[in-house]
């Protein structure tokens, strides 16, 4: 953990050093631990010493981390070595600063763990799966609720759009997967992308026997899930399903055949109409 008492980057205290390295300490007992994912690889001596680094320090409005890529890692893949940069104060976020700072631990270090596999992996699925990471390990945190409107508000947009908004409000999608087919999928998924794109990734993995499925069938189903959130949660989707935005409904018919046609425009690739 590096760290300042003075300066811009100054800390508030020593307190809250510790309150990060213990969240730290348990995003990389249960990612890599109980999960599974790869370790990050060391950068040997970069930073001090062969330990992981996290930079506590000043960053950008709305910020709440990063991880940067390095080095190349030692596999035969497209790893890479790492560092992580988090806020020395979460002052004005809509999240109470010790929910900042744990899922921020999940999703920054979740980062660090994809750059054992593939760290030039599209960036949408990186933090789709970021931010599911967050559920994971927090599941009562309302952070991520904060995301989903852009999502529920406008489901005609792919699941791949990286604006700096829309991948995070995507992570239902990983959600999705992850209590569809079990969390260890999201593990899979990520050790086929070592050799593929995440899309192929997706193909490969659902059409498993393990799986029995499809990277099309998944998204058919995924489609209807988002249809039975808030007052239509059946309770048979997501746990907090009933808490979701309600998604947007493009048009209403009463009778069939349609008149006068569908939906006013198609939706993107990995999106839909309502």
């Amino acid at each position: 953990m590096h760290y300042t008492t003075s300066g811009t980057n100054a800390v508030p205290s020593t307190a809250y050093v510790t309150q990060y390295a213990n969240d730290f300490e348990a995003a990389w007992s249960h990612e890599t631990g109980e999960l599974g994912f790869y370790t990050p690889p060391s950068d040997g001596y970069a930073g001090g010493d062969s330990r992981y680094d996290v930079y506590i320090m000043n960053l950008g409005s709305g910020i709440y981390g990063y991880t940067q890529p390095e080095a190349p890692g030692p596999a035969s893949w497209n790893d890479a070595t790492s560092f992580i940069a988090v806020r020395n104060n979460y002052a004005g976020f809509l999240t109470p600063q010790n929910e900042c700072m744990q899922v921020t631990s999940a999703h920054e270090f979740c980062h660090s763990c994809q750059f054992a596999y593939d760290y030039g992996e599209s960036n949408w699925w990186m933090e789709i799966t970021a931010v599911w990471m967050e559920t994971e390990m927090y599941p009562s945190s309302d952070d991520y609720m904060l995301y989903l409107p852009t999502f529920f508000n406008d489901p005609s947009v792919s699941i791949t759009l990286f604006n700096g908004e829309h991948e995070y409000s995507s992570c239902i999608w990983g959600i999705y997967l992850a209590q569809r087919f079990g969390r260890d999928i999201m593990r899979v998924i990520w050790d086929n992308c070592r050799y593929s794109t995440a899309l192929s990734a997706f193909q490969n993995v659902l059409s498993q026997p393990a799986y029995s499925s499809s990277r099309d069938a998944a998204f058919s189903e995924f489609v209807i899930w988002n249809y039975f959130t808030n007052s239509r949660a059946t309770g048979s989707t997501y746990p907090r399903a009933s808490e979701f935005p309600l998604v947007h409904i493009e048009r209403s018919y009463s009778s069939y055949p349609l008149a006068g046609g569908g939906t006013t425009h198609p939706p993107d690739h990995l999106a839909a109409n309502y």
